[in-house]
């Protein structure tokens, strides 16, 4: 029933956490872009940056299962 839970080896609990968080960076990340897209010289890397951290803490969670 949870195969995605047991792939990732998560808890019910950590993942519903795991994924406020997402939700919580990308509302984040939301009105970075909306302040860049009004204000060019604002963020101007912000965006990008947060996209590669991201990735790169994902990437050094996969290889850790």
């Amino acid at each position: 029933m949870f195969k995605h839970l047991d792939e990732k080896n998560m808890s019910y609990f950590s993942h519903y956490i795991r994924a406020l968080q997402f939700a919580v960076w990308s509302f984040k990340m939301y009105f970075v872009c909306i302040i860049h897209a009004v204000f060019p010289n604002i963020f101007c890397d912000t965006f990008s940056y947060e996209i590669l951290r991201l990735a790169k803490q994902l990437e050094e969670e996969d290889a850790k299962h």
